[in-house]
């Protein structure tokens, strides 16, 4: 159960009456709903709110209000504990579902609503998919019956294919049965134009009207074609069945509004964005929609992993090397990743890049903060507290490193820096010196102690 810490609420009687007040206004605001059909008990540890009858009705209300397809009567409410929420019913899922199928199919001639799969659960309609093979069915059949040239009576088009639909399933199947059309030509063997009067029972009383060809051998594919198209196209399909312009515009727009949407889906898939929902439009644009009925509409496929990104809050599209890649969140950035190295190497942020996912830094940037670094550690002693810059020596090397001219590049993330630092030759020739000179500076001293009337030269 939902509960909130009431633990801030004054104790006297007014301050729990301003406190039921304020959590009133709060899940009304939220809900959309009178504060009047709120109620609200506190209890010793926490504060609790229920819907009065009335209340339940505005939220069931406003939920469908929101919804193109959800009514009223479709929602519970759970008002348990701390505020409320609607989710669509068991047995009103598949209601929910053939409301949309049905709409979406009234939006082509081509389309109905079996091709239709919706899928619907408590938090409303998460998939709608079209069974797209079965619409290019419909066209090809569509297609070829305008290929064959045959000619049908003005006003007669759907009753003549209906009832050549229902004799059979098969070219063959149909030519079996003449008892319910005639010809003005027995055979299809040669090229002669060919006639079919169709009838609408074996009475053959009133024919519901003619096909007329100037090839008999265009029958078979005709009759072929309209034993293929569902009987629903025959009696949906009426204007724009001989229309072979409307019928080339439908199918150029159910094709590239699935092209674009298969293509969006791969791109999203790449781009671990796998779980959102695509649809698209003819002209290109992709919309994005996650679990929650959230969605964000695109100019176009590369815009839809951006559209993607911002349903998601795991993930963020980036700029890197020049193309937008959706990355985590927490993934450093490539600021972050060059001022972390910078401070970690003790350079400049400018001394560092990164191309093709490496790390490269200036060469004379990097030995000359490995050089500050042993300057300030050998100036500590007193035996090389006069140390400069000038009488340390720096070798760059490592594992997995790529020393050039001017740069350092590291190959990976294994990759490890292990200079060689020493003193200058010439430091060391000018320590060895002040060291022999003080030694013989000492025993001179020590001999003119013990001998004073010698004079030594040093």
């Amino acid at each position: 159960m939902m509960s909130r810490d009431s633990g801030n609420n004054r104790s006297d009687g007014r301050g729990r009456t301003e406190s039921r007040g304020s959590v009133r206004s709060q899940i009304a605001d939220d809900l959309g709903i009178d504060e009047d059909q709120i109620t609200v008990q506190e209890r010793t540890d926490r504060v609790e709110t229920s819907l009065r009858d009335g209340g339940r009705e505005q939220l069931r209300e406003q939920t469908a209000e929101d919804s193109d397809f959800i009514e009223t009567d479709d929602l519970t409410v759970d008002d348990e504990g701390f505020g409320a929420s609607t989710a669509i019913a068991d047995e009103s899922r598949d209601d929910v579902a053939q409301r949309v199928a049905r709409d979406t199919a009234a939006d082509s001639p081509f389309v109905f609503e079996d091709d239709v799969d919706v899928e619907v659960t408590s938090r409303g309609i998460e998939e709608v998919e079209i069974d797209e093979d079965a619409v290019e069915q419909r066209f090809d059949a569509l297609e070829t019956i305008q290929d064959t040239g045959a000619s049908v009576g003005t006003g007669e088009q759907p009753d003549v294919l209906r009832r050549l639909d229902a004799l059979g399933d098969s070219a063959d199947e149909i030519l079996d049965r003449q008892e319910t059309f005639t010809t003005n030509a027995p055979g299809l063997e040669d090229s002669a134009a060919f006639n079919i009067s169709v009838f609408p029972d074996e009475n053959r009383i009133s024919p519901v009207g003619s096909v007329a060809f100037e090839d008999r051998g265009e029958v078979r594919d005709f009759l072929d074609a309209v034993a293929d198209l569902p009987t629903e196209a025959i009696t949906e399909i009426d204007g724009p069945l001989f229309d072979s312009e409307a019928i080339r515009e439908e199918r150029a727009d159910r094709r590239v509004r699935r092209q674009t949407r298969e293509a969006a889906r791969e791109t999203l898939d790449d781009a671990g964005l796998g779980d959102l929902g695509v649809d698209a439009r003819s002209d290109g644009r992709v919309i994005v929609s996650d679990d929650d009925g959230m969605n964000r509409t695109a100019r176009d496929i590369e815009g839809a992993v951006s559209a993607g990104a911002e349903l998601d809050d795991d993930v963020e599209v980036r700029d890197i090397d020049g193309e937008r890649r959706v990355v985590d969140s927490d993934t450093p950035t490539r600021e972050d990743v060059r001022r972390d190295a910078a401070a970690d190497l003790g350079v400049g942020q400018d001394a560092v890049d990164i191309r093709d996912g490496r790390l490269a830094v200036d060469r004379d940037a990097l030995q000359s903060s490995i050089r500050e670094d042993a300057v300030s550690q050998a100036q500590s002693d007193e035996t090389t507290a006069e140390v400069t810059g000038e009488d340390i020596e720096v070798r760059l090397e490592g594992d997995g490193l790529d020393i050039r001219d001017d740069e350092v590049v590291f190959e990976g993330e294994d990759a490890e820096l292990s200079p060689e630092i020493g003193f200058a030759d010439s430091f060391l020739e000018e320590q060895r010196a002040e060291q022999e000179s003080e030694i013989r500076d000492e025993l001179v001293e020590d001999i003119d102690s013990q001998l004073p009337d010698v004079d030594i030269d040093a």
